[in-house]
């Protein structure tokens, strides 16, 4: 029956799916950029990312502070992209608004609009982010790192000049997302600004910071794009993860602050004073509060083809497969180990990989998965970290039970 749903509004039949910017979307983008302000904001961000973009755009780029990647601090880097991206996302409106009435009306549909019209079922996070990292190592790797570094030249005006050649080659790249009648220079002059910005980005964080910040970007656009309803299912979760939230938090014992030690360059996940107990009620209340989050601005949900199967199981038959995926996670943070020294980037590697897994019908859903799967990916592998092996697979099968209403409402839902 589920199934059935999904195909009637996707209408895989080969016709065009009822696929469309909406007012649920729009609130879905709209609420996403208040809430990268008010982190920004809350955390004075704003200010030091001014004068080091005025800096920027003047040719001072070498006074911005660089952050190499053995050092990067987890937060730091997110706070960043927010305050980055709360930015963008008006630059790029206005932007976008002025080179379009001087360029006319477009003769036809955006190609990324096409794209989404038809993209139906798959693994689009995996898709998406693999291009956004294509284009990283184009415009900003090759040209702001490997190619200086061929020629030995890391003065400031070689830099503005690849810069230049890079960003505009990667903005005309964009150019063939109109028809060919409709393919002016006008149009591509938003993917230029945003270079800028995406320039910045690498500069100081370097290609993690540039990827990260693009997607960002890409994320709260792809919110507009909605395929699923809202209705009396998401407002029961809405109010089960509030309860989890609430019933969670009364009885955490510790200052959530101390988990501040698990997104420094030097992470420590043993935290003085913290044992079993008080790490999943930790880890459970946060993942409620940001699903709390990620329902109220109304994302789409990702598909869950084999749930019902993995609900069937028996709990002895879940704790072995709690066991080996715990294993899994370990084995990939030690593999990373041999080519990336910091942790928590290893962390957050490890995090997009599993992402990938995710299946989804909309762009929306696809953001939330950015959003929602890589915070919750980074904390339960630190809570691993933390606990072990086997208190680990423990913590996976709590999730899961506690994950059981969720299931229960969402079942037959679109």
């Amino acid at each position: 029956k589920n199934r059935h749903k999904i195909k009637m509004i996707l209408n895989l039949k080969g016709e065009k799916p009822e696929y469309k910017v909406n007012r649920l979307g729009f609130w879905t983008l709209v609420g996403t950029w208040l809430l990268l302000v008010f982190i920004a904001q809350t955390f004075d961000l704003f200010p030091p990312m001014w004068d080091e973009l005025s800096a920027f755009l003047n040719g001072n780029v070498s006074i911005i502070p660089t952050v190499p990647i053995a050092q990067t601090d987890i937060l730091l880097l997110a706070g960043f992209v927010a305050a980055l991206t709360a930015v963008k996302i008006p630059v790029g409106v206005v932007v976008g608004l002025a080179a379009n009435t001087l360029a006319g009306k477009t003769k036809g549909e955006h190609a990324a609009e096409d794209f989404m019209g038809k993209m139906g079922e798959g693994n689009h996070f995996m898709d998406f982010f693999l291009m956004v990292l294509a284009e990283e190592l184009f415009a900003r790797a090759l040209f702001l790192g490997v190619i200086p570094y061929v020629l030995h030249r890391h003065d400031p005006a070689t830099f503005y000049i690849l810069f230049l050649v890079g960003n505009f080659w990667w903005a005309y790249i964009h150019i063939k997302n109109f028809d060919e009648g409709d393919r002016q220079l006008l149009r591509i002059v938003p993917q230029f600004v945003g270079g800028i910005f995406l320039t910045y980005a690498f500069v100081k964080y370097g290609l993690l910071g540039s990827v990260i910040a693009h997607f960002a970007y890409n994320a709260v656009l792809f919110s507009l794009c909605k395929l699923q309803r809202f209705g009396e299912k998401d407002i029961m979760l809405i109010f089960w993860n509030g309860c989890v939230a609430v019933g969670s938090w009364l009885f955490i014992s510790k200052p959530l602050t101390d988990l501040r030690s698990w997104f420094t360059s030097e992470p420590v996940f043993q935290i003085p004073g913290w044992h079993f107990p008080v790490y999943p009620l930790a880890i459970i209340f946060l993942s409620a509060v940001l699903s709390l989050v990620i329902d109220l601005l109304m994302y789409d949900r990702p598909l869950r083809d084999d749930e019902k199967k993995i609900r069937e199981t028996d709990p002895f038959t879940l704790f072995i497969l709690s066991l080996g995926v715990t294993g899994v996670l370990l084995g990939l943070f030690w593999l990373s180990g041999l080519v990336l020294v910091s942790v928590p980037v290893r962390i957050v590697c490890i995090s997009i990989l599993l992402a990938f897994a995710n299946k989804m019908a909309s762009t929306s859903a696809c953001s939330r998965v950015f959003w929602e799967c890589l915070t919750k990916s980074y904390l339960t592998l630190g809570t691993v970290l933390a606990l072990g092996w086997v208190y680990g697979a423990v913590l996976s099968l709590m999730f899961f039970f506690l994950s059981f209403p969720e299931y229960l409402i969402t079942k037959d839902d679109d």
